[in-house]
């Protein structure tokens, strides 16, 4: 690949924009707290958590009551000896004058509680580690908690975002959760045996290419069925394949014949540009790396 053909790939980049064929997204929904279950619904914020916690289990509350009622929550509850470790794992950390007056409670021995709850929101797009430190008293009764939150978002979450009018099909009878997610610009299997190892359940897997200039992603949904042929769960697939950047570029099928053609003429720039554009960042981590290691050398 020419030094020519690296700056046309990023000419090109910087001049055009591409949407996914066969759907026209709609503007982005206004933003709203996402919202977690926890008692009750909640808003996924460290003070709205306090405030739930502290509704449920008020100062006073026996500690192994109050340890009792976050592990019917879902959360895993730990001695203070393992709080480093925990949040270590978890990526949950505490502001630093929590962390130091934590550090003068060990005596009394706070517990650390986790849990994962995933967003309430359609889709579940993103999902949540909740903290909650229970802090005794002298007598071994809930004097105060903390609270420690952390997100983590699907890489899809943009191509939802997106699409504010695609709603999960759940309830729906198989033909017409299949119908909706085509509309949407799916593509979407027939019944399909649950997987050995992982859930039973039979499903229907529906796929949507979210592409780009020089790549892109595959959106993966698995829609389980119940006994009664109606959906019960989706659940997106996070993990790519290989190759999923190749397929989203090359043509999908529902292309008119115009497209087609342009399409197929444009594939091999743009995957050119592709492994140029790679290339020149695999080769510029490389030297930064070594950068890094020469003047660790020297000193």
């Amino acid at each position: 690949m020419t030094r020519f053909s690296v700056l046309f790939c990023c000419a090109i980049l910087s001049g055009c924009k591409t949407a996914p064929l066969g759907w026209t997204p709609s503007a982005p929904p206004p933003s709203h707290p996402p919202t977690i279950s926890l008692f009750e619904k909640t808003a996924a914020d460290r003070d709205a958590i306090k405030q739930t916690v502290l509704r449920h289990i008020s100062p006073g509350t026996p500690m192994e009551q109050a340890r009792a009622m976050l592990v019917d929550q879902g959360f895993t509850c730990h001695p203070y000896t393992q709080a480093k470790s925990l949040m270590a794992s978890s990526g949950v950390h505490l502001p630093n004058e929590v962390e130091k007056r934590l550090s003068a409670e060990r005596d009394r021995q706070p517990i650390y509680c986790l849990a994962m709850p995933h967003q309430l929101e359609e889709w579940h797009l993103k999902s949540f580690t909740v903290l909650v430190v229970l802090i005794p008293g002298d007598t071994q009764l809930l004097r105060e908690v903390e609270i420690g939150l952390s997100s983590k978002q699907r890489r899809n979450m943009a191509f939802f975002q997106k699409r504010p009018d695609l709603h999960e099909p759940v309830g729906l009878p198989i033909e017409t959760a299949r119908d909706r997610m085509t509309a949407a610009g799916f593509r979407c299997s027939d019944v399909c045996p649950g997987k050995k190892g992982e859930d039973p359940r039979p499903y229907i897997h529906c796929e949507a290419f979210d592409e780009s200039l020089v790549g892109g992603h595959i959106v993966r949904i698995r829609l389980y069925v119940d006994e009664s042929g109606r959906i019960c769960e989706s659940k997106i697939v996070d993990k790519a394949e290989l190759f999923d950047a190749e397929r989203c570029m090359w043509l999908h099928g529902d292309e008119s014949r115009a497209q087609t053609v342009g399409k197929a003429a444009a594939y091999p720039v743009r995957l050119s540009c592709r492994y140029a554009l790679l290339t020149v960042a695999i080769a510029t981590g490389l030297g930064l790396e070594l950068t890094c290691l020469a003047l660790i050398g020297l000193n």
